[in-house]
């Protein structure tokens, strides 16, 4: 059985998932928080946080039986939104902020890379690559100037 913090509660009309919860949640903290120290280890362990993310995914198409459904169909719009901020919001903590934090940089980049690919598996592939694209597109050639 599935751990408790993974489950969906039913019955609130269009509840927001756990998923789409946290990826806003540390969207938020990425972008508004003044806490160095708490961003510092958000990304240093961001890890888990992937881990937690990809298993509510995960959880949230076997329960809601999306499983077989086109990959286009599983997620709402507003969580492709909510990961596309949160792809969005890390990448200044990997390409600015790379020589002040190279080891929290490493794994968030490492994390997030992970994840996106377990995203292909799950989600929209097109919708996925978009997200790749997007975060190819900040290491420009002039980025590695700095």
């Amino acid at each position: 059985d599935a751990l408790p913090i993974f489950r969906i509660e039913r019955g609130l009309a269009q509840a927001q998932t756990t998923h789409e919860i946290l990826a806003i949640a540390i969207t938020t903290m990425l972008k508004q928080s003044a806490d160095f120290f708490a961003i510092n280890k958000l990304l240093k362990y961001s890890w888990f946080f992937f881990e937690a993310l990809a298993k509510s995914m995960a959880l949230y198409l076997l329960e809601e039986n999306k499983i077989k459904m086109p990959r286009p169909q599983r997620f709402p719009e507003s969580f492709h939104h909510a990961l596309h901020c949160l792809v969005l919001a890390i990448i200044p903590h990997v390409t600015i902020r790379y020589s002040e934090i190279p080891e929290e940089s490493r794994n968030v980049n490492f994390s997030l890379a992970s994840f996106i690919k377990r995203c292909l598996t799950f989600m929209d592939r097109g919708f996925i690559f978009t997200l790749i694209n997007d975060y190819m597109s900040a290491f420009s050639p002039r980025s590695e100037e700095h």
